[in-house]
């Protein structure tokens, strides 16, 4: 299993970035030893030079990290990942906890479990401070890994992280 954390860092500069890539995609390349069971070489490739090219200077360390997590993602690997217990460490240390679980549901956000019980168990959530919780989903879903062609697991990890995105959403567009 290859590992990456997120860095204290709130960026690094496009060069700095993109030798963090051709480093990952030596690694995988050098030490998976199925890289190519499940995405084709041309699928793998082509998710780098997107990333790549896509790179600005204005990136933050969490916003580099949620583009790896896509590109090692086409390999639908679950134990090609981010870490995830580095990332929450580092986000609950430094940001705070939100203490608050939801369950994706038929295209809907309940809360699944409120350690501090504010808000009930059940209850539908649309949007946190005016963001749809839809777009945290979204961004966790691109951390979290698919095992093949195994949706449930990979949306079960996405709730997961739902709060850190939050959290880490929160701290990004203050400063």
């Amino acid at each position: 299993a290859i590992s990456l954390a997120v860095n204290a860092q709130k960026a690094c500069s496009i060069e700095q970035y993109q030798e963090d890539l051709d480093s990952l995609k030596r690694w995988v390349e050098e030490i998976h030893p199925w890289q190519f069971s499940r995405c084709t070489e041309e699928e793998w490739d082509s998710a780098f030079i997107s990333v790549r090219t896509s790179l600005d200077s204005g990136l933050s360390s969490f916003g580099f990290s949620k583009e790896v997590g896509r590109i090692l993602g086409v390999l639908k690997d679950s134990h090609t990942t981010i870490n995830f217990e580095h990332f929450q460490a580092i986000t609950r240390n430094s940001k705070g906890v939100l203490k608050i679980r939801f369950k994706y549901l038929n295209g809907k956000f309940y809360v699944f479990k409120d350690s501090n019980n504010i808000v009930p168990k059940g209850t539908e959530i649309s949007q946190i401070n005016n963001t749809p919780i839809e777009d945290y989903f979204k961004s966790a879903l691109t951390y979290a890994p698919m095992e093949g062609n195994s949706y449930t697991s990979k949306v079960r990890i996405a709730e997961l992280l739902i709060p850190d995105f939050i959290i880490t959403d929160l701290d990004e567009s203050s400063t």
